[in-house]
């Protein structure tokens, strides 16, 4: 019977039991055939039978089990047997067509001695045109007279110490001056030299942007 149940009949049948609010006890779980031991436990469970259903042979070696057949061990048949043919040259193995044969117009040069048409022939031989004539030739056209190029003179700058800048009348730069000891340098508008002024005293020698002296002058 539950525990609950129990509990239960004891209220209602103790006299002098308060009969208070009933608080019901939860009731343990309760397995079915739990502590009960299994039928059949202990007992030898048919060891060595053969169940139900057992396949008949199952376990039993086969006929001829780890016996070899008639041909095991043996060879297949044409083993060792040469097949046709095997070892001999195909015809002609070896023979090189032609081997030690001069061929055809070997050592014979063709034409060999004969001059080949037209040799030795000149076309119109001894046809000459104006053979034996003396050939004459114009006069080339007499050379023009030379003239010598006038040295355009180069005004020789004061040799004012440092640098001096030049403008144009419309007052853009058209170059400078650059002047250390006794020598003055020319730029144009790009910074290159185009003359160098060198002063000896009163005489000034005036050099191309080469190097080569093209003007001699007095300073001032």
């Amino acid at each position: 019977m539950p525990i609950a149940a129990v509990v239960f009949a004891l209220a209602l049948t103790v006299p002098g039991l308060d009969a208070g609010p009933l608080v019901r006890v939860q009731d343990r779980t309760y397995t079915p055939g739990y502590g009960t031991t299994p039928r059949g436990y202990g007992e030898e469970q048919n060891y060595g039978r053969r169940p139900e259903g057992y396949a008949p042979g199952y376990g039993t070696t086969p006929p001829g089990y780890g016996r070899g057949t008639g041909d095991y061990g043996k060879a297949p048949p044409g083993t060792g047997v040469t097949p046709p043919g095997y070892g001999v040259p195909p015809p002609g193995y070896g023979n090189s067509p032609g081997y030690g044969k001069t061929p055809q117009g070997y050592g014979q040069s063709p034409g060999y001695g004969q001059a080949p048409p037209g040799y030795g022939v000149s076309p119109r031989y001894g046809a000459a045109p104006g053979y034996g004539k003396v050939p004459k030739a114009e006069l080339p056209p007499p050379l023009p007279p030379r003239t010598k190029k006038p040295v355009e003179k180069v005004n020789v700058p004061p040799g004012t110490p440092g640098v001096q800048y030049r403008y144009d009348a419309a007052g853009r730069y058209a170059g400078a001056f650059e002047t250390i000891d006794n020598v003055t340098g020319e730029y144009d508008v790009e910074g290159r030299v185009i003359h160098t002024f060198v002063r000896e005293g009163r005489k000034v020698v005036v050099f191309d942007a080469g190097g080569k002296v093209i003007q001699h002058a007095g300073g001032r």
